[in-house]
């Protein structure tokens, strides 16, 4: 697990690399793509191929969900005891494909504790998820198999997909620390 803290920046940003990465990757792109998915092309605010944000947001109705819970519980499991979390709880679960040319716009996850994006599907070279903090952009460096967490608070984007298909698995949670 790597901890990453930017300065002057006032969150932390966690990246774990999954292990189980190259066995799980190609079974959860199977099991995405058997569910419902919407594509979104908002103009100038979001380009999506594939996405399940708007689709019911049951886990059970999410063919990925069992598989990708694995990977997140090992990553809260870290996190957990790193910073004293004593339950965590998933709120919203989706996963979003993006071809050349899409992209999404700076947002928040308003109303979530912390945030998290598993970098499923990520060509070499591509850029991961970029952050916002006065008027300075952060970018760190994921790989193919990164989990990141960050607090959904923050400003993050999505940067344009640049050559192959980029598919992620984002989420949101709720924490309540030990007392």
């Amino acid at each position: 697990m790597t901890l990453i803290s930017f300065e002057p920046m006032p969150f932390m940003y966690l990246n774990r690399r999954c292990p189980e990465h190259k066995q799980l990757k190609y079974k959860l792109l199977e099991e995405i793509n058997k569910g419902v998915t919407l594509s979104i092309y908002e103009d100038g605010v979001q380009q999506i191929k594939s996405c399940d944000y708007y689709v019911d947001q049951k886990l059970y109705k999410k063919h990925y969900a069992d598989t990708f819970l694995k990977i997140l519980y090992a990553t809260m499991d870290d996190f957990s005891s790193l910073l004293s979390v004593e339950k965590w709880t998933l709120d919203l679960l989706w996963h979003q494909k993006y071809s050349k040319n899409n992209f999404h716009v700076w947002h928040t996850h308003y109303g979530s504790c912390l945030s998290g994006v598993y970098y499923l599907e990520t060509p070499e070279k591509s850029k991961g998820t970029e952050f916002l903090f006065e008027d300075k952009v952060y970018a760190p460096e994921v790989k193919e198999g990164d989990l990141v967490l960050f607090p959904g608070s923050i400003y993050h984007r999505a940067p344009k997909a640049i050559e192959k298909d980029r598919t992620v698995i984002a989420f949101n949670l709720t924490l309540r620390l030990f007392t």
